[in-house]
């Protein structure tokens, strides 16, 4: 997204493994009024498996 720097009405992101490494991009390159969707394969953390894991890798609490 950097390398070209345009903005897009949809942003479809869907890494393998942890999307939080690539959402400022992300959210860079959506125009304002525009759609974001990201998914994040690591259910067992954001569900509440491991708190602590959670809160190492998105800053945040299942």
């Amino acid at each position: 997204m950097l390398t070209h720097p345009k903005e897009f009405d949809v942003v479809d992101l869907d890494p393998y493994g942890l999307p939080s490494v690539f959402l400022d991009s992300a959210v860079q390159s959506v125009v304002d009024g525009g759609i974001l969707m990201c998914t994040a394969t690591d259910l067992a953390v954001l569900c509440g498996g491991n708190g602590e894991v959670c809160y190492s890798k998105y800053g945040s609490y299942p």
